[in-house]
C-alpha cells in the first residue's frame, strides 16, 4: 500500500483539507470544478460530481491552495470561469505566521469578481470562499 494511501486512509494531509473544504459546500449532489485528486474522492464521497477544470456552468469550484506566484490569478479566473453565477468558489491554504497570505488570497477572489467573500481559520487552515458574480472581471492588461 503507498503512504499516500495510508494517510489518505487516516484522513490526515490533502485528505483532511479536502474533506474540511467540501463540508462548506451549499447543499448536496453538486457539480464541482477540481483538479486534486483528493478533493475528486472527498466530493465523491460526499455525493457530489466531480467535474473536470475545463468544465462550464458548474454549481461550484474547489481547490486545494494556489500558486505562490502571479500564477495563482490565473487559476482563480480558470476556476471562476467554469462556475456559474450564483455558484461558490472555494479555496483551503495552510495558515501562515503572516496576515498577507489571508489578504493576498481574498484580494485574488475580489479581483477576479467574487462578492459575499468569507474567511475562516480551522486547525491551521484558511478557508477562503466567495460567490461567482454575473459576469467576470476583465482581465489587467
Amino acid at each position: 500500500m503507498k503512504l499516500t494511501n495510508i494517510v489518505e486512509a487516516l484522513g490526515l494531509g490533502a485528505a483532511r483539507e479536502a474533506r474540511q473544504l467540501v463540508a462548506r459546500l451549499p447543499g448536496r449532489a453538486l457539480s464541482v470544478v477540481t483538479q486534486d485528486g483528493a478533493l475528486v474522492r472527498a466530493l465523491e464521497r460526499a455525493g457530489h460530481r466531480a467535474l473536470a477544470p475545463d468544465a462550464q456552468g458548474a454549481d461550484a469550484a474547489l481547490a486545494l491552495g494556489l500558486p505562490e506566484d502571479d500564477e495563482a490569478l490565473a487559476a482563480l479566473q480558470r476556476l471562476f470561469a467554469a462556475t456559474r453565477p450564483g455558484g461558490m468558489l472555494g479555496v483551503v491554504s495552510v495558515q501562515s505566521s503572516s496576515s498577507l497570505d489571508r489578504a493576498r488570497v481574498a484580494g485574488l477572489f475580489l479581483r477576479v469578481g467574487c462578492s459575499a467573500l468569507h474567511q475562516d481559520v480551522d486547525g491551521g487552515l484558511v478557508f477562503t470562499t466567495g460567490e461567482v458574480s454575473m459576469s467576470p472581471v476583465p482581465a489587467a492588461t
